[in-house]
Protein backbone atom coordinates (compact mmCIF):
# COMPACT_ATOMS: atom_id res chain seq x y z
CA UNK A 1 0.00 0.00 0.00
CA UNK A 2 1.57 3.30 -1.05
CA UNK A 3 1.10 5.96 1.93
CA UNK A 4 0.45 9.73 1.10
CA UNK A 5 -0.03 12.72 3.43
CA UNK A 6 -1.49 16.20 3.58
CA UNK A 7 -2.26 19.11 5.89
CA UNK A 8 -4.43 22.02 5.75
CA UNK A 9 -1.27 24.54 6.04
CA UNK A 10 1.48 25.22 3.91
CA UNK A 11 4.43 25.75 5.95
CA UNK A 12 4.13 22.31 7.82
CA UNK A 13 6.85 19.70 6.50
CA UNK A 14 5.29 15.97 6.38
CA UNK A 15 8.00 13.46 6.75
CA UNK A 16 7.47 9.18 6.45
CA UNK A 17 9.65 6.70 7.88
CA UNK A 18 8.24 4.16 4.75
CA UNK A 19 5.51 5.38 2.05
CA UNK A 20 5.09 1.70 1.04
CA UNK A 21 3.67 -0.67 3.96
CA UNK A 22 2.29 -3.99 3.88
CA UNK A 23 -1.06 -4.51 5.42
CA UNK A 24 -0.75 -4.70 9.50
CA UNK A 25 2.96 -3.55 8.66
CA UNK A 26 3.18 -0.09 11.60
CA UNK A 27 4.49 3.14 9.89
CA UNK A 28 4.35 6.60 11.19
CA UNK A 29 3.89 9.76 9.56
CA UNK A 30 5.70 12.74 10.77
CA UNK A 31 4.53 16.72 11.25
CA UNK A 32 6.98 19.44 12.17
CA UNK A 33 4.51 22.10 13.76
CA UNK A 34 7.39 24.50 14.49
CA UNK A 35 5.88 27.25 11.74
CA UNK A 36 2.56 26.58 12.66
CA UNK A 37 0.22 29.13 14.34
CA UNK A 38 -1.76 27.88 17.40
CA UNK A 39 -4.81 26.53 16.12
CA UNK A 40 -6.84 23.14 14.73
CA UNK A 41 -5.21 21.02 11.85
CA UNK A 42 -6.61 18.27 10.46
CA UNK A 43 -4.04 15.83 8.97
CA UNK A 44 -5.24 13.78 5.85
CA UNK A 45 -3.30 9.98 5.88
CA UNK A 46 -4.08 8.07 1.79
CA UNK A 47 -3.32 4.87 1.21
CA UNK A 48 -3.62 3.58 -2.23
CA UNK A 49 -3.17 -0.16 -3.74
CA UNK A 50 -4.19 -1.11 -7.47
CA UNK A 51 -6.68 1.67 -7.91
CA UNK A 52 -8.35 1.31 -4.15
CA UNK A 53 -7.80 3.84 -2.02
CA UNK A 54 -8.81 4.34 1.69
CA UNK A 55 -8.34 7.79 3.91
CA UNK A 56 -8.31 8.73 7.52
CA UNK A 57 -8.47 12.13 8.89
CA UNK A 58 -6.27 13.02 11.95
CA UNK A 59 -6.82 16.34 13.45
CA UNK A 60 -4.78 17.69 15.96
CA UNK A 61 -4.13 20.78 18.14
CA UNK A 62 -0.94 23.04 17.68
CA UNK A 63 -0.37 25.09 20.47
CA UNK A 64 2.61 27.16 19.63
CA UNK A 65 2.40 29.96 22.04
CA UNK A 66 5.43 30.53 24.60
CA UNK A 67 5.16 28.78 27.57
CA UNK A 68 7.22 26.24 29.84
CA UNK A 69 7.01 22.90 31.78
CA UNK A 70 7.97 22.17 34.54
CA UNK A 71 9.64 17.92 35.00
CA UNK A 72 10.54 16.38 37.59
CA UNK A 73 13.59 13.81 36.07
CA UNK A 74 12.78 11.75 39.07
CA UNK A 75 9.40 11.03 39.71
CA UNK A 76 9.29 7.89 41.65
CA UNK A 77 12.35 7.91 44.48
CA UNK A 78 12.30 4.32 46.35
CA UNK A 79 14.34 4.43 49.44
CA UNK A 80 14.70 1.44 52.43
CA UNK A 81 13.00 2.32 55.51
CA UNK A 82 14.54 2.52 58.77
CA UNK A 83 17.30 4.40 57.85
CA UNK A 84 18.11 8.10 57.20
CA UNK A 85 18.42 8.99 53.70
CA UNK A 86 19.49 12.28 51.97
CA UNK A 87 18.49 12.01 48.14
CA UNK A 88 19.18 14.94 45.80
CA UNK A 89 16.75 14.77 43.14
CA UNK A 90 16.57 16.97 40.00
CA UNK A 91 14.15 19.39 38.88
CA UNK A 92 14.01 21.05 34.83
CA UNK A 93 12.06 23.91 33.71
CA UNK A 94 12.16 23.78 29.97
CA UNK A 95 10.57 26.33 27.44
CA UNK A 96 7.92 25.46 25.18
CA UNK A 97 8.08 27.85 21.81
CA UNK A 98 11.01 30.05 22.82
CA UNK A 99 9.65 30.93 26.38
CA UNK A 100 12.47 32.78 27.95
CA UNK A 101 11.30 34.17 30.99
CA UNK A 102 12.56 33.81 34.57
CA UNK A 103 10.46 30.68 36.42
CA UNK A 104 10.70 30.88 40.76
CA UNK A 105 10.17 27.14 42.29
CA UNK A 106 8.57 26.63 44.84
CA UNK A 107 8.37 23.40 46.98
CA UNK A 108 5.75 21.73 49.15
CA UNK A 109 6.87 18.77 51.42
CA UNK A 110 5.03 16.42 53.26
CA UNK A 111 5.20 16.46 57.23
CA UNK A 112 8.24 14.82 58.73
CA UNK A 113 10.52 15.73 55.19
CA UNK A 114 12.78 18.40 55.09
CA UNK A 115 14.74 19.56 52.06
CA UNK A 116 17.63 22.34 50.36
CA UNK A 117 16.68 23.79 47.52
CA UNK A 118 19.83 25.32 45.24
CA UNK A 119 18.09 27.47 42.79
CA UNK A 120 15.01 29.37 43.22
CA UNK A 121 14.62 31.40 40.15
CA UNK A 122 16.30 31.00 36.78
CA UNK A 123 15.97 31.85 32.87
CA UNK A 124 14.51 28.70 31.30
CA UNK A 125 16.11 26.22 30.35
CA UNK A 126 17.66 25.72 33.73
CA UNK A 127 17.85 23.19 36.35
CA UNK A 128 17.18 22.90 40.27
CA UNK A 129 18.61 20.35 42.75
CA UNK A 130 16.07 19.69 45.72
CA UNK A 131 17.89 17.63 48.19
CA UNK A 132 15.47 15.74 50.48
CA UNK A 133 15.97 14.40 53.78
CA UNK A 134 13.49 11.26 54.44
CA UNK A 135 13.86 10.51 58.18
CA UNK A 136 14.79 7.16 59.68
CA UNK A 137 11.41 6.73 61.10
CA UNK A 138 8.73 7.27 58.50
CA UNK A 139 6.34 4.71 57.79
CA UNK A 140 6.27 2.62 54.68
CA UNK A 141 4.41 3.79 52.27
CA UNK A 142 4.28 6.34 49.42
CA UNK A 143 4.87 10.05 49.93
CA UNK A 144 3.97 13.28 47.46
CA UNK A 145 6.58 16.22 47.02
CA UNK A 146 4.59 19.01 45.49
CA UNK A 147 6.99 21.46 42.46
CA UNK A 148 5.64 24.37 41.57
CA UNK A 149 7.25 27.02 38.62
CA UNK A 150 5.87 30.18 38.41
CA UNK A 151 6.34 32.75 36.05
CA UNK A 152 4.25 35.95 36.19
CA UNK A 153 0.75 34.63 36.57
CA UNK A 154 1.10 31.22 34.44
CA UNK A 155 1.79 28.39 37.00
CA UNK A 156 3.16 24.78 36.09
CA UNK A 157 3.34 21.78 38.56
CA UNK A 158 5.37 18.87 38.63
CA UNK A 159 4.90 15.97 41.74
CA UNK A 160 7.39 13.66 43.13
CA UNK A 161 6.57 10.43 44.73
CA UNK A 162 8.59 8.76 46.89
CA UNK A 163 8.17 5.37 48.68
CA UNK A 164 10.00 3.69 51.74
CA UNK A 165 9.59 0.21 51.55
CA UNK A 166 10.73 -2.92 53.03
CA UNK A 167 10.74 -5.33 49.71
CA UNK A 168 13.65 -6.25 47.39
CA UNK A 169 14.19 -2.81 44.91
CA UNK A 170 16.54 -0.70 43.41
CA UNK A 171 17.36 2.92 42.66
CA UNK A 172 18.96 4.78 40.37
CA UNK A 173 21.66 7.10 41.13
CA UNK A 174 23.32 9.34 38.16
CA UNK A 175 25.71 11.99 38.09
CA UNK A 176 25.57 15.11 35.48
CA UNK A 177 21.77 15.81 35.25
CA UNK A 178 22.35 19.00 32.80
CA UNK A 179 24.57 18.90 30.23
CA UNK A 180 25.44 21.23 27.49
CA UNK A 181 24.36 19.51 23.83
CA UNK A 182 28.08 19.74 21.97
CA UNK A 183 30.01 17.94 18.95
CA UNK A 184 31.95 14.93 20.18
CA UNK A 185 31.02 12.45 22.96
CA UNK A 186 28.55 13.00 25.82
CA UNK A 187 28.25 10.60 28.91
CA UNK A 188 25.53 9.74 31.07
CA UNK A 189 27.31 7.82 34.28
CA UNK A 190 25.22 5.73 37.08
CA UNK A 191 24.51 2.98 39.44
CA UNK A 192 21.55 1.08 39.86
CA UNK A 193 22.10 0.41 43.47
CA UNK A 194 20.33 -2.56 45.14
CA UNK A 195 17.59 -2.68 48.01
CA UNK A 196 16.45 -5.17 50.54
CA UNK A 197 17.92 -8.09 49.00
CA UNK A 198 17.26 -7.47 44.98
CA UNK A 199 19.18 -9.36 43.29
CA UNK A 200 20.69 -7.66 40.33
CA UNK A 201 23.16 -10.97 38.87
CA UNK A 202 19.33 -12.07 37.40
CA UNK A 203 19.66 -9.87 34.54
CA UNK A 204 18.07 -6.67 33.37
CA UNK A 205 18.11 -4.29 31.11
CA UNK A 206 18.03 -0.55 30.47
CA UNK A 207 15.87 1.51 27.62
CA UNK A 208 16.07 4.57 26.08
CA UNK A 209 13.80 7.07 25.00
CA UNK A 210 14.42 10.77 23.71
CA UNK A 211 12.23 14.02 23.79
CA UNK A 212 12.37 15.03 20.87
CA UNK A 213 12.54 11.77 19.03
CA UNK A 214 15.81 11.89 17.42
CA UNK A 215 17.16 8.74 15.89
CA UNK A 216 20.82 9.56 14.85
CA UNK A 217 21.00 10.53 18.77
CA UNK A 218 19.71 7.25 19.84
CA UNK A 219 21.74 5.33 17.37
CA UNK A 220 24.54 6.41 18.36
CA UNK A 221 23.82 5.56 22.35
CA UNK A 222 26.36 2.98 23.69
CA UNK A 223 25.84 1.37 26.96
CA UNK A 224 28.64 0.00 29.18
CA UNK A 225 28.12 -2.08 32.12
CA UNK A 226 30.55 -2.21 35.00
CA UNK A 227 30.97 -5.29 37.42
CA UNK A 228 28.53 -5.69 40.29
CA UNK A 229 30.14 -4.78 43.44
CA UNK A 230 30.46 -6.04 46.91
CA UNK A 231 26.89 -4.08 47.29
CA UNK A 232 25.39 -5.52 44.65
CA UNK A 233 25.19 -2.48 42.49
CA UNK A 234 25.64 -2.25 39.06
CA UNK A 235 27.30 0.79 37.53
CA UNK A 236 26.73 2.00 33.84
CA UNK A 237 27.37 4.48 31.26
CA UNK A 238 25.80 5.66 28.14
CA UNK A 239 27.81 7.18 25.58
CA UNK A 240 26.65 9.37 22.90
CA UNK A 241 28.26 10.76 19.71
CA UNK A 242 26.89 14.26 18.17
CA UNK A 243 28.23 15.85 14.90
CA UNK A 244 26.40 18.65 13.05
CA UNK A 245 23.76 16.29 11.88
CA UNK A 246 22.06 16.32 15.18
CA UNK A 247 19.77 19.58 15.30
CA UNK A 248 20.73 22.02 18.79
CA UNK A 249 17.54 21.02 20.68
CA UNK A 250 16.33 20.69 24.22
CA UNK A 251 16.76 16.66 24.66
CA UNK A 252 15.13 14.67 27.73
CA UNK A 253 17.21 11.31 27.70
CA UNK A 254 14.76 9.08 29.40
CA UNK A 255 16.71 5.82 30.82
CA UNK A 256 13.74 3.11 31.69
CA UNK A 257 15.44 0.40 34.14
CA UNK A 258 13.71 -2.99 34.40
CA UNK A 259 15.43 -5.57 36.83
CA UNK A 260 14.40 -9.42 36.41
CA UNK A 261 14.40 -9.92 40.17
CA UNK A 262 10.69 -9.06 41.25
CA UNK A 263 10.61 -7.32 37.14
CA UNK A 264 11.00 -4.51 39.29
CA UNK A 265 10.96 -1.04 36.81
CA UNK A 266 11.74 2.47 37.40
CA UNK A 267 13.34 5.67 35.35
CA UNK A 268 15.31 8.91 35.38
CA UNK A 269 16.12 11.68 33.64
CA UNK A 270 18.97 13.42 32.10
CA UNK A 271 18.51 17.22 30.23
CA UNK A 272 20.97 17.76 27.18
CA UNK A 273 20.17 21.52 26.57
CA UNK A 274 21.67 24.43 24.28
CA UNK A 275 22.03 26.96 27.40
CA UNK A 276 20.70 27.08 31.12
CA UNK A 277 20.74 29.96 33.48
CA UNK A 278 22.30 27.32 36.03
CA UNK A 279 24.96 26.40 34.75
CA UNK A 280 26.17 30.33 33.36
CA UNK A 281 25.72 31.41 36.54
CA UNK A 282 22.88 33.66 36.12
CA UNK A 283 20.17 31.75 38.24
CA UNK A 284 19.36 33.04 41.68
CA UNK A 285 20.37 30.98 44.71
CA UNK A 286 17.25 29.58 46.52
CA UNK A 287 16.57 30.57 50.63
CA UNK A 288 14.05 29.18 53.18
CA UNK A 289 11.40 30.70 51.74
CA UNK A 290 11.50 28.39 48.71
CA UNK A 291 10.44 25.63 51.07
CA UNK A 292 7.43 24.82 52.87
CA UNK A 293 5.30 21.78 54.74
CA UNK A 294 1.58 20.91 53.93
CA UNK A 295 -0.93 18.31 53.27
CA UNK A 296 0.43 16.93 49.96
CA UNK A 297 -2.70 14.96 49.63
CA UNK A 298 -4.26 16.89 49.12
CA UNK A 299 -3.00 17.36 45.27
CA UNK A 300 -5.10 16.26 42.61
CA UNK A 301 -2.70 17.09 39.91
CA UNK A 302 -3.82 20.18 38.60
CA UNK A 303 -0.93 23.38 38.54
CA UNK A 304 -4.23 25.43 41.42
CA UNK A 305 -4.46 22.62 43.81
CA UNK A 306 -0.46 22.81 43.48
CA UNK A 307 -0.65 26.57 44.12
CA UNK A 308 -3.51 25.98 46.66
CA UNK A 309 -1.33 23.73 48.71
CA UNK A 310 1.81 25.53 48.39
CA UNK A 311 0.13 28.72 49.61
CA UNK A 312 -1.57 26.87 52.23
CA UNK A 313 -5.43 27.41 50.73
CA UNK A 314 -7.84 25.07 51.43
CA UNK A 315 -9.53 23.82 48.63
CA UNK A 316 -13.48 24.87 48.11
CA UNK A 317 -14.85 22.66 45.64
CA UNK A 318 -13.48 20.13 43.02
CA UNK A 319 -14.14 22.46 39.77
CA UNK A 320 -10.26 22.23 39.50
CA UNK A 321 -9.98 18.85 38.47
CA UNK A 322 -10.91 19.09 35.22
CA UNK A 323 -7.97 21.38 34.37
CA UNK A 324 -5.43 19.98 32.18
CA UNK A 325 -3.08 18.02 34.40
CA UNK A 326 0.47 17.85 34.92
CA UNK A 327 2.42 14.79 33.88
CA UNK A 328 5.56 13.79 34.04
CA UNK A 329 5.29 12.45 30.25
CA UNK A 330 7.79 14.92 27.91
CA UNK A 331 5.81 16.97 25.68
CA UNK A 332 5.42 14.97 22.40
CA UNK A 333 3.59 17.78 20.27
CA UNK A 334 6.05 21.08 21.15
CA UNK A 335 8.31 23.23 19.37
CA UNK A 336 10.00 21.25 16.75
CA UNK A 337 8.64 18.19 15.53
CA UNK A 338 4.85 16.78 16.01
CA UNK A 339 4.40 13.48 16.07
CA UNK A 340 0.52 12.55 14.83
CA UNK A 341 -1.18 9.47 16.15
CA UNK A 342 0.44 9.55 19.59
CA UNK A 343 -0.30 6.16 20.75
CA UNK A 344 1.08 4.26 17.74
CA UNK A 345 3.37 6.31 16.85
CA UNK A 346 5.44 6.25 20.24
CA UNK A 347 5.07 2.43 19.89
CA UNK A 348 6.91 2.33 16.81
CA UNK A 349 9.60 4.56 17.55
CA UNK A 350 10.48 2.85 20.61
CA UNK A 351 10.51 -0.89 18.65
CA UNK A 352 12.62 0.85 16.03
CA UNK A 353 15.13 2.45 18.70
CA UNK A 354 15.67 -0.74 20.65
CA UNK A 355 16.13 -3.19 17.02
CA UNK A 356 17.53 -0.51 14.65
CA UNK A 357 20.51 -2.36 12.99
CA UNK A 358 22.18 1.37 12.73
CA UNK A 359 23.46 1.73 15.48
CA UNK A 360 23.44 -0.45 18.36
CA UNK A 361 22.66 -4.15 19.14
CA UNK A 362 19.74 -4.73 22.00
CA UNK A 363 22.10 -7.15 23.40
CA UNK A 364 23.92 -3.90 24.43
CA UNK A 365 21.09 -2.89 26.88
CA UNK A 366 21.17 -6.19 28.96
CA UNK A 367 23.49 -7.21 31.99
CA UNK A 368 23.82 -10.50 32.65
CA UNK A 369 22.43 -11.61 29.31
CA UNK A 370 19.48 -14.39 30.10
CA UNK A 371 17.34 -13.68 26.67
CA UNK A 372 15.32 -17.12 28.01
CA UNK A 373 14.57 -14.64 31.37
CA UNK A 374 14.57 -11.12 29.27
CA UNK A 375 10.65 -10.17 28.95
CA UNK A 376 9.49 -7.77 25.73
CA UNK A 377 10.91 -4.89 27.35
CA UNK A 378 8.42 -3.18 24.49
CA UNK A 379 5.49 -3.95 26.39
CA UNK A 380 6.80 -2.76 29.57
CA UNK A 381 5.45 0.77 30.59
CA UNK A 382 7.82 2.73 32.22
CA UNK A 383 6.97 3.50 36.18
CA UNK A 384 8.27 6.50 37.86
CA UNK A 385 11.51 6.23 38.94
CA UNK A 386 14.16 6.10 41.81
CA UNK A 387 17.31 7.96 42.45
CA UNK A 388 19.25 7.13 45.68
CA UNK A 389 22.77 7.36 47.15
CA UNK A 390 24.08 4.27 47.54
CA UNK A 391 24.12 2.20 50.54
CA UNK A 392 25.01 -1.09 51.60
CA UNK A 393 22.19 -3.78 50.70
CA UNK A 394 20.17 -5.35 53.07
CA UNK A 395 19.78 -9.24 52.70
CA UNK A 396 16.60 -10.92 52.26
CA UNK A 397 15.88 -14.21 53.21
CA UNK A 398 15.70 -16.79 51.66
CA UNK A 399 12.29 -18.56 51.22
CA UNK A 400 12.42 -22.24 49.67
CA UNK A 401 9.73 -23.13 47.40
CA UNK A 402 8.63 -26.75 48.42
CA UNK A 403 9.17 -29.62 45.83
CA UNK A 404 6.18 -30.76 43.98
CA UNK A 405 5.75 -34.48 43.88
CA UNK A 406 6.25 -36.39 40.18
CA UNK A 407 3.53 -39.07 40.72
CA UNK A 408 -0.11 -39.30 41.03
CA UNK A 409 -1.76 -41.41 43.45
CA UNK A 410 -5.45 -42.62 42.82
CA UNK A 411 -6.11 -41.78 46.65
CA UNK A 412 -7.99 -38.48 47.19
CA UNK A 413 -5.99 -35.66 47.72
CA UNK A 414 -6.45 -33.95 51.01
CA UNK A 415 -8.43 -30.46 50.91
CA UNK A 416 -5.87 -27.44 50.83
CA UNK A 417 -4.52 -25.65 54.15
CA UNK A 418 -6.40 -22.57 54.74
CA UNK A 419 -4.42 -19.95 52.81
CA UNK A 420 -3.47 -16.49 55.46
CA UNK A 421 -5.35 -13.80 54.58
CA UNK A 422 -2.49 -11.29 56.03
CA UNK A 423 1.45 -11.77 56.31
CA UNK A 424 3.89 -10.06 58.44
CA UNK A 425 6.38 -8.99 55.99
CA UNK A 426 7.45 -9.90 52.55
CA UNK A 427 9.31 -12.86 53.59
CA UNK A 428 5.86 -14.45 54.34
CA UNK A 429 4.97 -13.95 50.63
CA UNK A 430 4.56 -17.03 47.95
CA UNK A 431 7.92 -17.10 45.79
CA UNK A 432 8.03 -16.93 42.78
CA UNK A 433 5.47 -13.55 42.46
CA UNK A 434 5.80 -10.07 41.26
CA UNK A 435 5.77 -6.63 42.50
CA UNK A 436 3.58 -4.19 40.71
CA UNK A 437 3.86 -0.34 42.00
CA UNK A 438 2.20 1.13 38.57
CA UNK A 439 -0.95 2.35 40.85
CA UNK A 440 1.36 3.62 43.34
CA UNK A 441 0.75 1.23 45.83
CA UNK A 442 2.55 -1.78 46.04
CA UNK A 443 0.78 -4.90 45.05
CA UNK A 444 2.38 -8.22 44.89
CA UNK A 445 1.46 -11.12 42.15
CA UNK A 446 1.45 -14.15 42.60
CA UNK A 447 2.64 -16.89 39.58
CA UNK A 448 -1.78 -17.60 39.54
CA UNK A 449 -2.79 -14.43 40.11
CA UNK A 450 -3.64 -14.31 43.81
CA UNK A 451 -3.03 -10.29 44.70
CA UNK A 452 -1.77 -9.06 47.96
CA UNK A 453 -1.36 -5.41 49.11
CA UNK A 454 1.53 -3.74 51.11
CA UNK A 455 0.10 -1.92 54.17
CA UNK A 456 1.74 1.52 56.26
CA UNK A 457 3.33 -1.02 58.51
CA UNK A 458 5.10 -3.81 55.63
CA UNK A 459 2.80 -6.39 56.34
CA UNK A 460 0.71 -7.98 53.45
CA UNK A 461 -3.15 -7.83 53.30
CA UNK A 462 -4.35 -11.06 50.41
CA UNK A 463 -6.86 -9.29 48.30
Amino acid sequence: VNISASINAQNAPIMYDAQQLSVDELGAVIVDTMNLSSGEYVLTITGESHGIQRSVDVPFTVDNDPDFEIVTLDPWIVVPQGVEWVVPTAIFIEPVNGFGADVTIGVTLPEGVTANLDFATGSAPFMSILTLTIPANMSAGDYTVIVTGTAGSTVRSDEITFTTTSIPEFSLDIDNREQIIADGTMQISGVINAHNGLDLTIGGALDILIEPYNQDLLDSAVITWGAIDSNGDLPFTITFTVDESIPRNEYTINMNVVALDGGVTHSASVAFVTESSTLDGTAVAADSSAISNGDTSMHDGTDSSAQSIQNNETKSDDSSKSESKSSNTGILIGSTIGIIGIAAVVAYVVLRGRNSTQGKDFNDQLWNQQPNMMPSVAAVAPQPMVQQPAQPAMQQPMVQQPAQSAQITPQTAPAPPVQPTTVADYTGLPPGGQYDQSTGQTIYIQADGVRWQMMADGSFNRL
